[in-house]
């Protein structure tokens, strides 16, 4: 009777500890079997940093399938319980395909996984193959975005190609406030389909306003970079976007052993070494700038962390206490589950999800398309191709924050966002300045000496260009061209001194013109106004031609003096050739005058000089005609032209046809001028033998051939020596100008003036007897 009344007094509590606990062991009365290809791994002895993330990524899909089967997320599958079905890929592409193969003869038409883009890709192209629907949670490979390939991919992550522009947009960001440095990148990546990827992604999307100075790949377990890293320092890059997968920390001190770390280099890293914490600080790594999805502070992230750190390591390797913080990959992992787990619960909510048959993949992937939810990584959705839609974090390491820190936000439609200064590897918030030139010495022409330049750009160097310049190059001092206006880079303690020896020719050559103008009015007023026999025998005329010719091309010199000049160079041309031309044809009209008399003695044949001055002017027409085609069709100017010496402002031809025009035009003119000479020394032979009372044709004839031989000699050798030494090419044209003129003037004059002044001692007989009389008989 006691324990009758004892049951029936607590048997209402009874039935409530029964109903409460059917209701417990009754909640989940489905389990679903959720396909997985995973890294999956055990904590078996020292790890290093990435082996060890590697685990705590695959253990965040354990404690999501843990929390949502334990109903802490009570609206999510409340009758259903998920369990994992996971084949290990074991870093292999066979092995996963092989496992992909095998869910798909199960019927498995949804699965989760694929870390690596390297076995995504191929077992994405399975998935196609097979329909098989699947979810990832950190695959990143641009080729995944393609839905015409891989129509059943999703995933939690974002491409590529988006990466590549968030980091382009952070270095134009510091361009703009820096200046140039941050446009010349140097990429070096192992080799792997991720890295690989995004480094051709970024070197595709780069320019034009970025230089890619070298692209440098190698293999992940490769025992020596030297060979590469050389390269980048060859490059002179100062910014280096280190695409690595794998063991970071060794990497970036080989770099630092050969001097590529400092505050005078910016290191870009990707997600691969952002989401990967480091055992110890790096302090190489300070100051580097990581680009990854963007993660804010969240309840839901807060909630994540305070599981994981209350984990039991036992059951869920890598979490709790005694671990470092989990990488933010297992952020998108643990909302990889969580977004398979809501398209679950919605087709189970629908009633698509049937023990008896299998759900097709197109379902699968509208279903994880349609999901919206705030995750643990930030608010998650999907583009139409599976792709995820969110914001792209650019973050700074400190080592004494042990952690990489947001800098700035990037999306598409916003553009780059700075949050927080970047504490640099100078340890301060200044903008590392990647400007870094080679000092050097330079010719200051204003100043008159070499200066040095120490930081390599405080000064502006000029080319030789026609323009006012102040500072050129080095290699510009004394080397025979001259650069600047004032001539102080081939003066000032220049073995090839210019100014020396434009003051000696200038003074010969004004000395000279003086002379003739002096010889001028000699023949003026003894051979016009007095009418010496003389002089008059010599035809005035003719002295004045001659005299005129010579004054002109004693001038032309001048053409040639200080920098070249556009006008300058033009008028080279027309001086010094219609001066070579015009006492070339006075030369020789006055031997055909003198053979023309002699031929026919008999017949007493005169030629006024008027017959003489059309004969002149007629032969002076084609090297007229020859000058006015050159100037117009190959005009001579002045161009800033590259040499072996480097680049100079030189006459050389412009015009419609350029410099070989000029070289043709020159060759015809010499040719004419050639043919003036030759016409004149044959008619100087037929009249070698005429009375000594007209000696002067004798001179004429010498003349004509020393003319002749400086034109076949000097010219050549001019040519040959102006391309080795233009110094020395400058002083040989000048003398062979002056020293051509200067002799037909003392040949032609010397005799006269010498007879009048000194054997005549001024005497003159004014009456003129012709040499021919006529016969009384």
């Amino acid at each position: 009777f006691f324990f009758s009344s004892m049951f029936l007094k607590h048997f209402h509590v009874l039935v409530l500890l029964l109903c409460f606990a059917t209701h417990i062991c009754g909640s989940k009365t489905n389990t679903f079997s959720l396909a997985m290809i995973d890294w999956r791994a055990s904590v078996d002895g020292e790890l290093t940093q990435n082996q060890l993330t590697a685990i705590q990524i695959h253990t965040a899909s354990e404690l999501a399938i843990s929390r949502i089967n334990n109903g802490e997320y009570p609206d999510l599958l409340p009758n259903t319980r998920l369990e994992l079905d996971v084949r290990e890929d074991k870093s292999s592409v066979a092995a996963a395909i092989e496992a992909m193969i095998d869910f798909a003869q199960e019927g498995r038409t949804l699965i989760i996984g694929f870390p690596i883009s390297e076995i995504t890709v191929p077992c994405a192209s399975v998935g196609t193959a097979y329909e098989i629907a699947q979810v990832s949670g950190i695959s990143s490979s641009m080729a995944l975005s393609d839905d015409q390939r891989y129509p059943f991919y999703s995933r939690l992550t974002v491409p590529n190609e988006r990466y590549a522009a968030s980091t382009k947009s952070s270095l134009l960001f510091y361009e703009e406030i820096q200046g140039r440095g941050w446009t010349e990148v140097a990429v070096i990546a192992t080799i792997s389909e991720f890295t690989t990827g995004l480094a051709s992604d970024f070197i595709n999307l780069a320019p034009p306003e970025i230089t890619i100075g070298t692209y440098q790949q190698f293999l992940e377990d490769a025992e020596s970079l030297d060979i590469e890293l050389e390269q980048i320092i060859l490059s002179g890059a100062r910014v280096i976007y280190a695409l690595i997968f794998g063991d970071w920390q060794t990497f970036i001190e080989k770099a630092d052993a050969v001097g590529l770390v400092g505050e005078t280099y910016v290191w870009y890293v990707p997600g691969t070494v952002v989401a990967f914490p480091f055992l110890e600080p790096s302090q190489e790594t300070r100051g580097a700038i990581g680009n990854n999805f963007h993660t804010p502070d969240s309840p839901e992230l807060t909630d994540f962390l305070a599981a994981w750190e209350a984990a039991d390591p036992e059951q869920f390797p890598g979490a709790g206490p005694e671990y470092a913080a989990p990488s933010v990959l297992t952020y998108r992992v643990y909302d990889m589950i969580l977004t398979v787990a809501k398209a679950i619960d919605m087709l189970e909510k629908s009633g698509q999800l049937q023990d008896d048959q299998a759900v097709p993949a197109q379902t699968w992937v509208d279903a994880v398309r349609s999901i919206s939810f705030d995750g643990v990584s930030g608010p998650v959705s999907f583009e139409s191709n599976g792709d995820r839609i969110g914001e792209y974090s650019l973050q700074y390491y400190s080592p004494e924050a042990g952690g990489w820190i947001t800098s700035a936000i990037w999306t598409e439609e916003r553009g780059y966002e700075l949050i927080e200064d970047v504490v640099w590897y100078s340890n301060t918030t200044t903008i590392p300045d990647l400007d870094i030139r080679e000092p050097f010495h330079y010719w200051s022409c204003e100043d008159k000496e070499m200066q040095f330049d120490s930081t390599g750009k405080s000064v502006d160097l000029h080319s030789p260009h026609g323009g006012a310049i102040s500072n050129i190059g080095s290699d510009y001092y004394c080397d025979s061209f001259i650069d600047c206006k004032n001539l102080s880079d081939e003066t000032t303690e220049c073995a090839t001194n210019y100014l020396i020896i434009f003051i000696v020719f200038g003074i010969i050559a004004c000395l000279l013109i003086l002379l003739s103008i002096l010889l001028i009015i000699i023949v003026i007023i003894y051979g016009f106004i007095l009418k010496y026999r003389k002089f008059r025998q010599c035809s005035p005329i003719f002295l004045v031609i001659v005299l005129l010719s010579v004054i002109v091309g004693y001038a032309s010199i001048f053409a040639w003096f200080g920098k070249p000049h556009p006008v300058a160079c033009g008028f080279q041309p027309w001086l010094l050739g219609l001066a070579v031309n015009s006492m070339v044809v006075a030369l020789c009209v006055k031997n055909i005058r003198i053979w023309r008399i002699f031929r026919y003695p008999i017949k007493k044949l005169a030629i006024s000089d008027r017959e003489l001055l059309v004969l002149w002017f007629l032969l002076m027409i084609p090297s007229f005609v020859v000058l006015l085609i050159w100037t117009i069709v190959a005009t001579p100017t002045a161009k800033l032209k590259h040499t072996e010496e480097g680049d100079h402002y030189i006459c050389t031809t412009g015009g419609f046809v350029g410099e070989p025009g000029g070289y043709v035009f020159f060759g015809i003119f010499v040719g004419y001028c050639l043919l003036v000479l030759f016409v004149g020394g044959v008619v100087s032979y037929l009249i070698r033998n005429i009375p000594t009372q007209y000696n002067e044709t004798k001179l004429l004839t010498i003349s004509i051939y020393n003319l002749g031989f400086l034109s076949v000699v000097i010219i050549p050798v001019f040519l040959v020596v102006n391309s080795l030494n233009p110094f020395l090419a400058w002083i040989l044209r000048t003398s062979a100008i002056l020293y051509a003129f200067a002799a037909t003037m003392f040949l032609l004059f010397g005799p006269i003036v010498f007879g009048l002044f000194i054997t005549d001692r001024g005497r003159n007989d004014s009456t003129f007897k012709p040499f021919f009389t006529s016969s009384t008989s």
